[in-house]
C-alpha cells in the first residue's frame, strides 16, 4: 500500500506562479466534511486529473489563520441568522514563504464568494494600507476589532487547468480562542472546491459522491467558535456540529 507522502509525491508538480494563472479571487465554492482516513483514497483518484502545488520541495504546508470581529462578534451572528453579503476577516500566514495576508471573504447574494486582501509585510502592506483596506471592505468600526479565533491546519492544493478548479484539501485542524481555550480535530478533513462558474461533473466532485461524500456548508471560524464559545448560539451550525460528533464517534468505535 503507497504511503501518504507517497501519493502525494506521485502527482505532477505545479508552482505558485503557475497556479496564480488559475487564480479565482470571484468564485464559487463547494466543502466537502469527511473522516481523515478517507484522505489517501481520496487523493488515489484525484491523481490522474490534478497536479499539486509544489514551494521548495514541500507538497503540504502549514496554516496559521486569525479571524477578526468586533466586540460582540457581529461577523459571527451576521453568519448564525444567514444574512446576506456577510464577510468573515482574517489575517492568514504561509508559513513556508512567510508571506501574510490580511482578506476580507464576502459571501454575496448570489452564491458567490469574493475575496479581496493585501500584503501585511514587506513594501506593501503598511500600517496605514492596512487601515484603508478595512475601511474600504469592512462595515464596522475598525478600533472595535479584535482577535475572535485562531486556526491552525496542513493544507494541499491541487489543481486542474481543464476544468477551472482548485480543490484544496485541509487536515490536523487546530482551533484556539484567545485565552488558551482549544480543540484538536485530528479526524477532521474538509476538502474544497473553487470553480470560475458551476459545475457538477469534475473529477473531484465525482469522487466525492462515489464515496458517499455529500457537499456541506463548513466556515471554520464560526464552528470553530461555536465549540470553544458555549454562550454562542449554535443552531444554525447544529448540521457541522454533529457531523463533526459523528466524525469523532467513527474514530472511537474503530480504534
Amino acid at each position: 500500500m503507497t504511503s501518504f507522502s507517497g501519493i502525494l509525491q506521485s502527482f505532477q508538480p505545479i508552482s505558485l506562479n503557475e497556479m496564480d494563472e488559475v487564480e479565482l479571487m470571484n468564485r464559487v465554492d463547494k466543502k466537502y466534511v469527511f473522516h481523515s482516513s478517507l484522505l489517501p483514497t481520496l487523493l488515489s483518484e484525484f491523481l490522474p486529473y490534478y497536479r499539486i502545488l509544489e514551494i521548495e520541495g514541500k507538497r503540504e504546508f502549514a496554516y496559521n489563520t486569525s479571524y477578526f470581529d468586533t466586540e460582540t462578534c457581529e461577523m459571527y451572528h451576521q453568519h448564525s441568522q444567514g444574512k446576506l453579503n456577510r464577510q468573515k476577516l482574517r489575517l492568514r500566514l504561509y508559513e513556508i514563504t512567510g508571506t501574510s495576508y490580511l482578506e476580507v471573504k464576502i459571501n454575496n447574494n448570489k452564491g458567490r464568494t469574493i475575496k479581496e486582501r493585501i500584503k501585511t509585510w514587506g513594501p506593501t502592506g503598511t500600517v496605514i494600507e492596512t487601515e484603508d483596506f478595512l475601511r474600504e471592505q469592512v462595515p464596522f468600526d475598525i478600533a472595535s476589532l479584535k482577535p475572535a479565533l485562531y486556526t491552525f491546519f496542513k493544507r494541499i492544493t491541487l489543481v486542474s487547468g481543464e476544468f477551472k478548479e482548485r480543490v484544496t484539501l485541509d487536515f490536523d485542524i487546530r482551533f484556539e480562542v484567545p485565552g488558551g481555550k482549544a480543540i484538536s480535530l485530528p479526524y477532521l478533513s474538509i476538502a474544497e472546491t473553487k470553480n470560475d462558474a458551476h459545475s457538477h461533473h469534475t473529477p473531484m466532485m465525482d469522487a466525492m459522491k462515489k464515496y458517499h461524500v455529500l457537499p456541506m456548508s463548513f466556515s471554520k471560524y464560526c464552528v470553530g467558535s461555536a465549540l470553544l464559545n458555549d454562550s454562542f448560539k449554535k443552531n444554525t451550525f447544529k448540521p457541522q456540529l454533529l457531523k463533526i460528533e459523528k466524525l469523532k464517534n467513527y474514530t472511537l468505535q474503530t480504534n
